[in-house]
């Protein structure tokens, strides 16, 4: 037999066909050799032998089909020469292979050493990949005196233009000095612990951008030996998220347009005046503010010139409060003031009085806006805490209603809240309901004024105008209703009524053989703005089945302050349908005079606010000349209202005025004296 195959050669065979066999195994640290006496002279098939093994083990093939090969090679060796070593008598020595496994052995193990080494470079060339990619600033710094080993680009950026490795942290990264005391201390505890410490507070770095906020952990850096000798800093920069977060509170807690606190905040602060106002028995006003006839420009002027109008309105109210007061807009064209230590009604008065001064002076709007100058005015309602009540809601209702009170007045003010002030308003609320009714069950009434040439003396057109009869024997002022419909928005299916009223009763004129002359119905901004006006005014035509040059209808200059192309565009339309138009109440708008060669007009109404005073009043008397100059110019007939007195027609005429309308020809009449009047 072999050497090999003694016992111990066969465990030798063993030892190795496992690491053979097994190529993730650890190399054997030794053989357990025993001393065989044989031969010293090795055959070319022990050498062959010999051979196979340092491969295998040296090479340790790693596939499968690789492993069974060498191994079957091994096998089939020792076999094939097993007659030919026992004629021979000669013994394999153990000492050759085992000398040749020590070799490859040796070589196994610095070519592992190579791969531990480069499988180090690849982490540490990914370690510091991460170090640069990341967004937080990385700095290592000696645990003695805190000098910076290594900086990474984002800490390098957060300090720059400072230059960070070998300078100490204080001067590396110039922090505030309360900052920088917090950081020190958990550095050292870091250190001392040899665990990770987190600062609890965000620290102000001062840097070339200006102070940023840094969240910072301090972690124990580790020597080769186990020890600490310094800390892993990683600092992360949160100046984006507090501004994040600041601009999402901001938002949730102001109006998006003028900057002012909104509801939300409001509240908070009723809240806050509150509990003062009991803590330190004072006395605090709240004022709730709303816009005369803002809808109106909103309406005409569009959205965008709206907007503009309430950003000059808040800062004015901005301007006028204390720093203790609130200045908070509630929603649309309203707003909520806090006046804190009025003191009483008389010092609530004062700073309702001022507000009011402030609001009611026009508006000036930029280039953008063409310089246009906007009206201007406020109603004011003025509650006391705690005189009033001590709940908000309360607080703000009672408010509400006496600013709905000072609507009333016949100018822009202020009303304190007064206990006769809820009466008043459910007065308001059934007011309206009755006027709901009214137009729903059709118990409005339209009056005809007439309208007379000044050259012929001859009717050449009538008025429509709405009257209310809640009851037999009463009535409401026009004024008064309409501004009603204006603010419930009634007023679009009143003005949708009226047109098709005018345009049945006409209808019913034309039947019975009477000549009819052309009948002017007022049409609201509103009724432009919804943009159904089109529709409203076709289809009347078309059920009542008149010319159209029968019906006439009148816009103000509110309407003509639009500066979109829509209104432009509707106007058109009904010009194209056959029907004229009329400016009513021509020179008491505020909107400069492009619209009248943009807007297909007819006619120029001059408002009755300029012919009351004539022909006394030198100014008006201008007024007139220079409007009737300018409608003859651009080819409109010209026709005044309110004429009462023969001085006034008169003078009208002299300035070669086309016709007018007023008592002293005729009041509204109902249609049946109308109709009279067209027999004649």
């Amino acid at each position: 037999m072999l050497a090999w195959w003694q016992p111990a050669g066969l465990q030798h065979l063993d030892l190795l066909a496992y690491h053979l066999l097994q190529p993730d195994a650890a190399a054997p640290a030794a053989l357990p050799l025993a001393p065989v006496a044989v031969e010293q002279v090795p055959t070319p098939l022990a050498a062959l032998f010999t051979l196979l093994l340092v491969s295998a083990v040296a090479l340790r093939p790693r596939k499968a089909p690789a492993r069974l090969l060498l191994a079957l090679a091994l096998l089939c060796l020792p076999l094939a020469a097993s007659s030919a070593l026992l004629t021979q008598q000669r013994w394999l020595p153990p000492a050759l292979p085992v000398a040749g496994l020590a070799v490859a052995l040796g070589f196994r193990e610095a070519a592992r050493a190579r791969a531990e080494q480069r499988q180090q470079q690849r982490t540490r060339a990914q370690a510091q990949a991460a170090l640069r990619a990341i967004d937080d600033a990385v700095l290592t710094v000696d645990g003695a005196d805190h000098t910076v080993r290594f900086a990474n680009p984002s800490a390098v950026l957060q300090a720059a233009p400072r230059v960070l490795d070998g300078r100490p942290l204080a001067i590396a990264y110039p922090l505030e000095a309360h900052s920088h005391e917090a950081l020190h201390a958990a550095i050292t505890a870091c250190v001392a612990q040899g665990v990770s410490v987190r600062v609890r507070e965000l620290l102000r770095l001062r840097s070339a951008e200006g102070l940023r906020s840094l969240r910072a952990t301090a972690s124990p850096l580790r020597a080769t030996d186990g020890g600490i000798d310094g800390a892993v800093l990683v600092f992360t920069d949160m100046t984006g998220a507090l501004e994040a977060a600041r601009e999402r509170e901001h938002a949730a807690t102001h109006d998006a347009l003028t900057g002012l606190p909104n509801r939300v905040l409001l509240q908070e602060q009723l809240q806050l005046t509150l509990s003062r106002v009991k803590r330190q028995h004072s006395v605090a006003a709240i004022l709730f503010v709303d816009l005369d006839r803002f809808k109106h420009i909103n309406d005409t002027l569009g959205h965008r010139t709206g907007d503009a109008m309430l950003r000059v309105l808040a800062q004015r109210l901005q301007a006028l409060c204390r720093n203790t007061d609130t200045v908070a807009r509630w929603g649309g064209d309203e707003f909520v003031l806090i006046l804190e230590d009025v003191g009483g009604p008389e010092g609530a008065a004062l700073g309702a009085t001022k507000i009011v001064d402030a609001l009611s002076r026009d508006v000036a709007l930029g280039p953008e806006f063409s310089h246009r100058l906007l009206p201007s005015s406020a109603s004011v309602g003025v509650v006391l805490v705690p005189r009033d009540g001590t709940q908000i809601e309360d607080l703000l209702s009672k408010a509400d209603m006496a600013m709905y009170r000072a609507k009333g007045q016949p100018k822009a003010s202020f009303h304190i809240w007064a206990a006769d002030i809820n009466a008043r308003m459910h007065d308001r609320l059934a007011r309206e309901v009755d006027l709901r009714q009214a137009l729903l069950h059709e118990r409005l009434q339209l009056h005809y004024q007439p309208q007379f040439a000044f050259d012929s003396g001859r009717m050449i057109g009538m008025e429509a105008l709405m009257r209310w009869q809640p009851a037999p024997g009463q009535s409401v002022p026009p004024s008064e209703f309409i501004q009603l419909a204006e603010e419930s928005g009634l007023i679009v299916d009143m003005g949708a009524w009226a047109v098709r009223q005018v345009t049945r009763q006409i209808a019913v004129w034309l039947a019975a053989g009477l000549r009819p002359v052309p009948v002017a119905v007022n049409v609201s901004a509103r009724q432009w703005t919804h943009g159904e006006i089109v529709q409203v005014v076709r289809l009347a035509l078309r059920e009542s089945a008149i010319p159209p040059a029968l019906l006439r209808l009148e816009i103000t200059e509110t309407v003509a302050m639009g500066e979109g192309d829509q209104t432009i565009g509707l106007l058109h339309d009904i010009h194209a349908l056959g029907i004229r138009l009329s400016l009513d109440d021509f020179g008491t708008g505020y909107s400069s005079m492009a619209y009248l060669k943009r807007f297909p007009l007819d006619e120029l109404k001059i408002d009755r606010s300029f012919v009351t005073a004539l022909p006394q009043d030198q100014q008006d008397a201008a007024i007139v000349h220079a409007t009737v100059a300018l409608g003859r110019g651009l080819g409109l007939r010209v026709l005044a209202e309110g004429v009462e007195t023969q001085a006034q027609a008169e003078f009208l005429a002299a300035c070669g005025c086309d016709g007018a309308q007023g008592y002293l020809y005729s009041p509204p009449e109902p249609a049946e004296a109308a109709a009279l009047r067209l027999q004649n």
